[in-house]
């Protein structure tokens, strides 16, 4: 008896636990509300306005430990930037700036009662949630979640991609982990026309803060020739491109990037050296094809060249910076960063050259009054010994013809250039093959790229072979020429990832490989290919599908189901072809309901479609529901009187209709 008591006894407290315990709603616990609660008012909006005032851009920007606010440096570097506090806008000033990480320090007289956001002592991982707050096109205080999708390289630096909206305005906005702490600040990248998210490492942004001091990279070169020789030496060793921002191809750019800059405040002083860091360009490597320049960065050849005009302004070298500044320009867009205007215009008070002038209102896109003059030029140019020039005024009309969208002057204009050139350089044919992929021309879009990549023996960027195979496998997928898809096709995968080539490319040109295989019937290297495209890109549905197409094929039909879910579940469920590869699967496993129901969608979705309805009566047919299979069987006929199989149709009806005995 008194362990039974001692039983209820227990009992009654636990129920008491049970009955009183305390609970906690979502909103208590959702990681998304806590931090928006928390530093929602830490998140300010940087207004930049010109000399007369007049607003150039705008961005988001935060406060972190020790009154900093932080924001990038392409936000601010237009103007002078001001903080909006309500209905008022405060100045603030610049305490450091770094345009090369893209980032920069701000400080204001008014006092911040908001609170700072804390910085995570490691980087997030890909796969791990994040929440990006921001103020897009200028609405203020907004929050998306997100997760990280990589760690990639990105001009010489690490950087994460994230998955979580990074829209105008938001650009220098926190980005942080489920724990409240920062691990980024976003920047959005244009790359094609397309905005692609990003953060830059909270590890960058503690370099910026408190540059710890670093033993040199210079110690015992002599001279500055044994410096060029070492990062020579480093980048003939550096390896092939890797997408991994730790592979030893981006720890060698970034050492030899670091002993550039060592010396460039090394030899600050000394123009001749200077100079011979800016000159080395061009130079041929042991790999075929492939040049290397030391000042590839665009940031640092300006800085050189500013350097170099202040201690040695000569014509020669203000040519120099103008042609730096130029390319610095040409390398942003005007959508990403407002300081290029700027940049054009500086560019253009120290070209003393028209032809660079020209080079210059292409890139304003005033393509009519550089077309006024590249003609001019090129009249000056037809009856003398000078074919380059003459080439290059081509060159510069056609590229006016394609910005003014007249394609057939742009044709007419690259065959007079192909009668004039020897041989046609890679850039040449990439460019045409861009015009004529925007004409939908896919065919001879392909033939262009093709050319392009098989261009060997001059200087051709070697990131542009693999983007023109991979360019030519799509136009010519576009274009249903499928032993083209195939050739072109394993060229682009043979090469390495790399920029501008990208995974989701890569993975569609695998995409495209596998379908074509399963037509035919090359079922195990179709597998192959889907599922290297499901690792590059897995929210594609064409790569599940083909994957599931290959497993049928190799009569694997219940691996083959999960694949086509998944296929129709990416695309919203809006492709005929994908429900019917599942009613496929589900046929062949004798799972007559579930292979009716996938097929009745089939057939919904494409009415005029009569294989669907034909397998939907059959499987209507073994459920023996013989009035069903009857009616299915007469849609055949209906979308189709000349079915292939109109006569066994007919003969399945009549026996169907036939009393039951």
């Amino acid at each position: 008896m008194e362990a039974i008591r001692r039983w209820i006894g227990f009992l009654l407290v636990l129920s008491c636990f049970l009955l009183f315990r305390p609970t906690f709603s979502k909103a208590q616990t959702d990681p998304g509300r806590i931090i928006y609660s928390k530093f929602a008012d830490s998140v300010l909006l940087v207004f930049v306005a010109d000399d007369k005032g007049q607003p150039v851009a705008l961005g988001s920007a935060f406060l972190v430990e020790g009154g900093r606010i932080i924001t990038n440096a392409h936000v601010v570097r237009a103007g002078k930037p001001f903080l909006q506090f309500g209905p008022a806008k405060v100045p603030a000033t610049i305490e450091k700036i770094d345009a090369d990480a893209d980032l920069a320090i701000l400080r204001t007289e008014v006092q911040i009662t908001a609170s700072p956001i804390p910085m995570a002592e490691t980087l997030p991982q890909p796969g791990d949630v994040v929440y990006a707050l921001g103020n897009p096109e200028g609405l203020e205080k907004s929050i998306s979640q997100g997760v990280v999708s990589a760690r990639r390289e990105f001009a010489g630096h690490q950087i994460l991609q994230i998955s979580s909206a990074i829209s105008p305005g938001s650009s220098g906005g926190p980005v942080l982990n489920s724990s409240g702490e920062l691990v980024g600040i976003a920047v959005a990248i244009l790359k094609e026309g397309q905005n692609l998210n990003f953060a830059i490492p909270v590890s960058t942004l503690r370099e910026l803060i408190d540059p710890s001091p670093k033993q040199s990279r210079i110690a015992g070169l002599q001279t500055i020739d044994d410096i060029i020789v070492r990062v020579m030496g480093i980048e003939q060793q550096e390896g092939p491109w890797s997408n991994d921002a730790d592979s030893h191809f981006w720890q060698s750019k970034r050492e030899m990037k670091a002993i550039l800059e060592e010396a460039v405040k090394k030899y600050a002083d000394d123009p001749a050296a200077l100079l011979k860091i800016a000159d080395a360009e061009n130079i041929e490597t042991a790999q075929p094809g492939r040049y290397f320049s030391l000042l590839d960065d665009y940031d640092l050849s300006v800085q050189v060249f500013r350097k170099v005009v202040a201690l040695r302004p000569t014509p020669q070298n203000q040519m120099k910076l103008a042609n730096a500044i130029y390319e610095r320009a040409r390398s942003l867009s005007f959508k990403q960063d407002p300081s290029v205007r700027s940049l054009l215009a500086e560019a253009e008070g120290m070209t003393r050259s028209s032809i660079d002038k020209l080079d210059i209102l292409v890139e304003r896109e005033q393509f009519s009054e550089a077309t006024k003059y590249y003609n001019i030029v090129l009249e000056k140019n037809r009856a003398g010994p000078n074919s380059y020039m003459e080439s290059r005024m081509l060159r510069g009309l056609i590229e006016c013809a394609d910005g003014l969208k007249n394609y057939n002057e742009a044709e007419r204009l690259f065959s007079l250039l192909k009668s004039k050139e020897k041989q046609l350089s890679g850039s040449d044919w990439w460019e045409q093959g861009e015009r004529l992929f925007k004409q939908k021309k896919y065919i001879e879009a392909g033939e262009a790229y093709k050319t392009g990549a098989q261009i060997r023996g001059e200087y051709v960027p070697s990131s542009l072979i693999p983007q023109m195979w991979c360019s030519a496998a799509n136009s010519y997928s576009l274009a249903s020429k499928d032993g083209d898809v195939l050739e072109t096709g394993r060229q682009c995968i043979n090469f390495p990832i790399a920029p501008p080539v990208d995974a989701e490319e890569v993975a569609d040109v695998h995409t495209d490989i596998a379908l074509i295989l399963n037509k035919r019937g090359v079922y195990s290297e179709a597998l192959v290919h889907a599922k290297q495209a499901i690792e590059l890109n897995p929210s594609d549905p064409w790569a599940f599908y083909a994957s599931a197409l290959a497993l049928s094929g190799m009569r694997q039909f219940t691996e083959a189901v999960d694949p086509a879910k998944e296929a129709i579940k990416l695309a919203d469920g809006k492709y005929a072809e994908m429900h019917f590869a599942l009613g496929d699967a589900y046929f062949e496993l004798q799972q007559w309901t579930l292979a009716e129901q996938s097929y009745e969608l089939a057939a919904k979705l494409d009415p005029k479609d009569a294989a669907a309805p034909y397998n939907i009566a059959l499987c209507f047919t073994s459920l023996g529901y013989r009035s069903d299979a009857v009616s299915w069987f007469k849609e055949v006929l209906r979308r189709n009187p000349q079915y292939k199989s109109k006569d066994e149709i007919l003969r399945r009806i009549k026996d169907l209709q036939k009393p039951l005995r």
